[in-house]
């Protein structure tokens, strides 16, 4: 059997991504829409730009327990 070994000739390209939303809490399922900015202080010659976005969720509820009458 062969092997593949691929090479990676990216490299880090100095400048800034942000995101600016209307609001900062969102609920399940909503859409989040806003606008992604890519500041680069020098040229970009990829052909490919992917950007990941991760967020993180916090549920809570209070739960009341009554016994008997």
């Amino acid at each position: 059997m062969g092997s593949s070994e691929s090479i990676d000739r990216r490299r880090d390209v100095k400048g800034k991504i942000y995101l600016m939303l209307q609001k900062s809490g969102f609920i399940s399922g909503e859409i989040i829409e806003g606008l992604l900015g890519v500041q680069l202080e020098e040229r970009f010659q990829g052909h490919l730009l992917q950007i990941t976005i991760e967020g993180a969720e916090e549920t809570r509820y209070t739960y009341k327990y009554t016994k008997g009458k």
